[in-house]
């Protein structure tokens, strides 16, 4: 079953950052390519919405994450949707960005 796809604005910014950033730092074909990969990432959740994960260090529980390059693709679905909320660095401290989970 094909879910719809929905990319929260928090997402779409981040994404452009994303390409942009790569952009400046290589070369336009290079940050198309990223860019068709992140694409097909999403084409892929849409399919096959529990490939990602769960992460204990996160406290709300409908985030499943999947990683691409160096970058995180934090989402939520449901029978109809699938919905990135944000992309970020691997390398940053999830449970600031998304809640600590030892907090409650």
């Amino acid at each position: 079953m094909t879910r719809q796809l929905f990319i929260a604005p928090s997402a779409q910014n981040d994404l452009v950052d994303i390409i942009s950033y790569i952009e400046r730092r290589t070369s336009e074909k290079t940050s198309d390519r990223v860019l068709r990969n992140f694409q097909r990432v999403f084409t892929t959740l849409q399919y096959s919405p529990h490939f990602g994960h769960q992460r204990k260090d996160v406290r709300n529980k409908s985030l499943r994450f999947y990683r691409i390059y160096s970058y995180v693709i934090a989402y939520r679905h449901d029978e109809a949707r699938v919905e990135v909320v944000r992309i970020i660095q691997g390398s940053r401290d999830f449970s600031t960005v998304f809640g600590d989970a030892s907090r409650d």
